[in-house]
């Protein structure tokens, strides 16, 4: 996944990370870490 970004400047992949990381529901979230196995 990583290298399919490398195109993109630092602070692209840095605001990627920020969104995808906010957590607006964090039950889903929680279920989802549980799922993964974290």
């Amino acid at each position: 996944m990583k290298d399919q970004i490398t195109h993109l400047p630092d602070n692209a992949n840095r605001s990627v990370a920020k969104q995808k990381f906010k957590i607006t529901n964090w039950p889903t979230y929680n279920k989802a870490l549980i799922n993964r196995g974290s």
